[in-house]
């Protein structure tokens, strides 16, 4: 484990290096180092592999039936946001 903590925080020392360089800024309130899975966008990626967030499905079920060009404009956004990156 101790390798592998160290080989974390070499890989960390040059991402936030890289940072650095390109002039990026971060929040530390919203920069997570270290987790097994991560909510982005709708999905849940961890190491398994990339699912979507289960309210975002129910909500795409429970889509009410479009009636206009609008509300399928709605539903394709929404729907289209559930594909696989």
């Amino acid at each position: 484990i101790r390798r592998f903590v160290f080989k974390y925080a070499q890989r960390l020392d040059l991402f936030l290096g890289t940072l650095i360089n390109v002039g990026i800024t971060a929040s530390g309130k919203k920069v997570i180092l270290a987790a097994t899975h991560m909510r982005i966008v709708g999905s849940i990626v961890s190491l398994k592999g990339w699912i979507l967030e289960p309210s975002v499905i129910q909500k795409v079920l429970d889509w009410p039936v479009p009636t206009d060009l609008t509300d399928v404009r709605g539903f394709l956004g929404t729907a289209g946001g559930c594909q696989q990156p």
